[in-house]
Parts: structure tokens; C-alpha cells; sequence
């Protein structure tokens, strides 16, 4: 199936993905698993490739193999075909180069705000305890946690635990970042303000970020390019450029170019010819 490229018109656009050293490579890459002794194909004939430092959302309807995807590039999971590389080496099991946030973080309950974030730190054997330290609270100052790091993740809020997930993947310097719906859980106030708060941090790193959604406004606000995935079997269907002005703000929501963006990607997810049937 050929995948659609759409280019949106407007100043201040970042880098085209060709300007980049190739970061992530999917190659043909499909997932089968069996259930109940009978096939079901999750993902098929993958062909995607993220440049360094781009920041990429995966969109597309439920079942569509969003999550499926990211869990291969993250090596969580071995695609039954094809293959992932990272900066020209396959990827074949989880690294410290790819960090991952899910939905509902990873955070670990029984270890303070900056116990949590200095973990990944000394797992690697980085530095001293006061230099874990002083690159954890770099982290929680640029997630606006400075004032918690003696605090429980449960006496944090949701929004909160999530910009702790972050901070913990960030602070081991992953190559890439690979976010699950992130912020998917949250109430509507709490997640566009830290799709700001991720935005500004992006800005300052330039990590390569693969991020999933449902939210095609989310997408917009984010991505430098959209992937729309279609469902029965997971595929892609469309990539859409987003060359809004960056560093971007709030009211890019209301300019013109954001809402059309948005129509394109809304109606690419909706069309019939996209998301399948079950015919």
C-alpha cells in the first residue's frame, strides 16, 4: 500500500526529516500473535524511518497497533518480521539509548520524587551519589518538581507522577524517547499544560521523540510530522508534516494553519478507505 504525504504551507517550519542523520529505521516490520490457536496480525509491513532529533506522533484508531509499534522500537517486544534499527545497530532487546514513558508512568511507590529519578542513574553506575543527585534535581527543576523530591509518588497528583516519568527517562540522556499516551489519563487542563511543559523541554534537549496518541490536537501541537495508522491489520496510511512555527505556544491552537493540520489528520482517521472494515 503506498502511504499519502501531505506537506502543510507556513513559515518557521523546522528542518525537513531528510536534513537529519536517520535516527530510527522500520523496515518492513510486522507483529503476529497467536490467541486462542488462531493468527491475529497486529501490525503489517511497517516502513518508517525518524530522524534525529524530529519529534514524531503516531495517530490512529483504537486496535491499529499504536502501542504495538512502539514497544518494538523500544525492544520490549521482537517483530514476528522485518527490522528495527537504531542509529544503523538492530534492535533486539531494551537499551538505556531508548527510554520509554507509558500511560501510567513507571514510577516506583515506595521511593521518593528524587530517589526515583537518580534509579535509572545508579543502575547504570553514573557517576557519584551527589553527582546522581545533583542531575536528578536538574531533571525535577526542569519539570517543575524541585519543592517535591522528599515526596511519595501517591502523594503526587496524576499530572504530577507523569512529568516525574519523564524526568526519570530524560535524566539517563536517551538517545530517543518513546512515549505511550502519556498523558492520556489526564483531565484536559492538566495535559495541555504539560504538552506545553514537554514542548519546552524538547526544545532545550532535541531528543528524538516517538510519541503515541488518540488526541489529533495533541498531535498537532507536538509533532514536526504525523503517522496515521490504520486498523485490520495496523499499518500506515498517511504521514502529514506539521510546519508550525516553533517554539510553539497555546495559541497556536487557534491559528488557521493549526486547524487545517487538524482536518487533514481528523479526516484521514475517519475515512473508511483508512481505518478498514471488518469486511
Amino acid at each position: 500500500m503506498a502511504v499519502a504525504r501531505l506537506t502543510g504551507s507556513g513559515g518557521g517550519a523546522p528542518p525537513a526529516a531528510s536534513a537529519f542523520p536517520q535516527m530510527l529505521a522500520l523496515s518492513n516490520v510486522s507483529k503476529r500473535f497467536t490467541v486462542d490457536d488462531r493468527e491475529f496480525v497486529a501490525v503489517t509491513d511497517v516502513n518508517l524511518d525518524i530522524a534525529a532529533g524530529e519529534f514524531v506522533c503516531v495517530v490512529g484508531p483504537s486496535g491499529c497497533g499504536k502501542s504495538t509499534l512502539l514497544m518494538m522500537m523500544a525492544g520490549l517486544l521482537a517483530p514476528s518480521s522485518g527490522r528495527i534499527e537504531m542509529a544503523g545497530t538492530e534492535v533486539t532487546s531494551p537499551a538505556p539509548s531508548r527510554g520509554v514513558v507509558f500511560q501510567e508512568g513507571g514510577v516506583l511507590p515506595w521511593r521518593t520524587v528524587l530517589r526515583n529519578v537518580t534509579y535509572g542513574l545508579e543502575l547504570q553506575g553514573s557517576g557519584t551519589r551527589s553527582e546522581r543527585i545533583g542531575r536528578a534535581r536538574e531533571y525535577l527543576r526542569m519539570v517543575g518538581l524541585a519543592d517535591f523530591e522528599n515526596r511519595l509518588p501517591k502523594e503526587l497528583s496524576g499530572g504530577m507522577r507523569q512529568r516525574l516519568a519523564i524526568a526519570q527517562s530524560l535524566v539517563c540522556d536517551p538517545q530517543v524517547l518513546l512515549m505511550d499516551e502519556p498523558f492520556g489519563a489526564l483531565d484536559a487542563f492538566t495535559r495541555e499544560s504539560l504538552q506545553l511543559a514537554l514542548l519546552d523541554i524538547w526544545e532545550n534537549q532535541r531528543t528524538t521523540v516517538c510519541f503515541v496518541t488518540h488526541s489529533v490536537d495533541e498531535a498537532v501541537i507536538l509533532a514536526d510530522r504525523i503517522v496515521v495508522m490504520a486498523a485490520r491489520p495496523g499499518r500506515v496510511a498517511m504521514e502529514v508534516s506539521v510546519p508550525l512555527a516553533r517554539p510553539r505556544t497555546a495559541e497556536v491552537r487557534a491559528t488557521e494553519e493549526f486547524q487545517k493540520i487538524r482536518q487533514v489528520v481528523w479526516q484521514a482517521m475517519n475515512d473508511q478507505s483508512v481505518v478498514g472494515s471488518d469486511e
